[in-house]
């Protein structure tokens, strides 16, 4: 498990052995929304770093990540999409609805999982603006 904070941006990070065949890296961001791009940048490319270095010696285990967070930046700008395309090039995007009261996708969850083996809930959250996510993993 790593858990540090970083200019603005908190990662916690753990292995899980979800089953006897896999293996999943789950990774938990929050950007702080004044957080500079450059900062958030090199946060997640040392998060990426660490994360690298969980391996597994069994070739018969699969290795899979989900990253998900609140990352205070809206999925639906172009933008965006362009900037996380280029940081975490082998993964998608899996929240495909708003994840806030104000009709923006600012929570998102990246995965190496297959399309057919993960999805994604958001629900209503009464203590929040921002929805709830949930990801279910088909074993």
């Amino acid at each position: 498990m790593t858990l540090y904070s970083k200019s603005n941006v908190e990662c916690f990070f753990t292995p899980a052995a979800v089953h006897a065949k896999l293996l999943l890296k789950i990774d938990c961001i929050y950007r702080r929304p004044n957080t500079h791009l450059s900062h958030f940048q090199k946060a997640l490319e040392s998060l990426l770093m660490d994360m690298s270095t969980v391996e597994c010696d069994d070739s018969t285990v699969q290795v899979h990540t989900v990253i998900a967070g609140d990352f205070n930046l809206d999925w639906n700008d172009q933008s965006v999409q362009t900037m996380m395309s280029k940081l975490l090039p082998s993964y998608r995007q899996i929240v495909t609805d708003v994840t806030t009261d104000y009709t923006s996708t600012l929570d998102h969850v990246y995965t190496t999982l297959p399309e057919d083996a993960v999805q994604c809930y958001t629900t209503e959250c009464y203590f929040t603006d921002h929805k709830f996510i949930t990801v279910c993993i088909q074993t």
